[in-house]
């Protein structure tokens, strides 16, 4: 974890951590994990904006979509070199997908979502 990092995303790894016992003294491995899980970020932003883009113009416009996002220089960068910058993208998508008004019913759950995921996004 870098000097400038945000704290969630301090956070994040720490709750990482802790969740699956990954605390160790040799700083290879734990640099190992540290980028296995940005990679796990990469991948779930990919499906997040295949399913946003889905949703906004269906199956093709998804698979556009996520095919642009997983060659993106600037996506694959901020994965590879574990940057906290990596995961803001998934939190963005996740806000638009949990969108009240923008499908089905509203509800007071999916304000909640798309709150939470909104300020983890502006705040990442």
């Amino acid at each position: 974890v870098t000097s400038f990092a945000k704290p969630f995303f301090i956070l994040e790894i720490g709750m990482l951590s802790s969740l699956f016992n990954l605390r160790t003294n040799d700083p290879y491995e734990n640099i190992w994990r540290l980028h296995v899980w940005m990679a796990a970020l990469g991948l779930a932003t990919v499906l997040a904006v295949f399913f946003l883009a889905r949703r906004l113009g269906g199956f093709a416009a998804g698979c556009v979509a996520s095919f642009l996002v997983a060659v993106s220089p600037w996506a694959v960068r901020y994965s590879t070199w574990a940057l906290h910058a990596a995961g803001g993208g998934l939190w963005f998508c996740l806000a638009l997908l949990a969108a009240p008004g923008s499908s089905r019913r509203d509800s007071a759950f999916r304000s909640l979502l798309f709150g939470v995921f909104l300020g983890v996004s502006v705040y990442y």
